[in-house]
């Protein structure tokens, strides 16, 4: 403890820039690779006269030449099987071609938060942009897939048993399949190129995962059985029971469903109970107070 809190003190008192400076030196072997001959080539491969280093900038830290502005290489630091690493060596703008429709240019670029695609240069107003999967290289991304990108969400087809439309699209998360405004995930198929069929199989499946209908509901609307974080349950318009325990999933039927739904709703809830409970101490005080006057009248 002794050693490590005099370390801890000494660093204390070193400046932002000198802190930066150590890291570079003590970690340049993490950062750089070295050559056959086992010397670290730190020259910047954008300029050639610069020299690589360690920066600190408003999104962490990153690799930067020193010769900035005049030269504004960067590289971010992740590890080589890190989907952010796909945004490494992308120093500036690529220009991809151009959009046949718009007659805007298609560029690659690289943001704080990854590489994207844009439909316009730096002086179109609100350019339509579009983040890359993560599953795709730098490489992979030419003109046709990125206009495909700038393009969603698609509609991938109808839902053969409902007719409903079910789309692809690339969000926050990912790309998923939107089907009745539900979302499910793409983890394994291209945004791009899923299909009718294989997008009804996804669904089928994320559907049993989720749980299964179990039928139509007297009073409308469909009754579906659930698996939650606290067990199953079955559910109709925002109405949950939970499933007794030892009750066999496969054995549920919809009218095992609608008693407990029943039990569930004639079950007063927590603000109807402190409702009644609260009406109920004021009747009493009222009563006793009206006790305490008669008697005192009749004194």
């Amino acid at each position: 403890w002794t050693d490590f809190k005099a370390s801890v003190d000494a660093t204390s008192e070193l400046s932002s820039p000198a802190v930066m400076e150590a890291l570079d030196s003590q970690l340049e072997q993490l950062f750089f690779t070295p050559g056959s001959d086992g010397q670290i080539n730190r020259v910047c491969e954008k300029c050639g006269t610069g020299k690589l280093e360690l920066k600190l900038g408003r999104f962490g830290p990153f690799i930067g030449c020193n010769n900035y502005p005049d030269c504004k290489y960067t590289r971010q630091i992740s590890n080589d099987n890190d989907s952010d690493n796909q945004a490494a060596g992308l120093d500036e703008d690529r220009l991809l071609g151009t959009d046949p429709a718009s007659n805007l240019p298609v560029l690659l670029r690289k943001g704080p938060y990854g590489p994207y695609v844009q439909l316009g240069d730096a002086d179109t107003k609100k350019p339509k942009r579009s983040s890359l999967p993560k599953s795709k290289q730098l490489d992979e991304i030419d003109l046709t897939y990125a206009l495909g990108l700038l393009s969603l969400p698609r509609a991938v087809g109808d839902h053969p048993q409902t007719g409903d439309l079910i789309e692809a699209g690339l969000g926050r998360y990912g790309p998923y399949l939107r089907y009745q405004g539900k979302f499910t995930s793409l983890t394994e198929d291209d945004v791009l190129e899923v299909g009718i069929n294989r997008a009804v199989d996804l669904l089928a499946e994320a559907q049993k995962k989720a749980g299964r209908p179990l039928g139509a509901h007297p009073d409308g609307g469909e009754v579906e059985l659930k698996k939650g974080r606290f067990g199953p349950y079955v559910e109709h318009n925002k109405l949950r029971a939970p499933v007794p325990r030892g009750t066999e999933m496969a054995d549920i039927t919809l009218e095992d469903a609608l008693v407990w739904l029943a039990a569930k709703a004639a079950r007063p809830t927590k603000k109807t109970a402190k409702k009644t409970a609260k009406k109920a101490a004021k009747k009493a005080a009222k009563n006793t107070t009206g006790k305490a006057a008669k008697k005192a009248a009749g004194k």
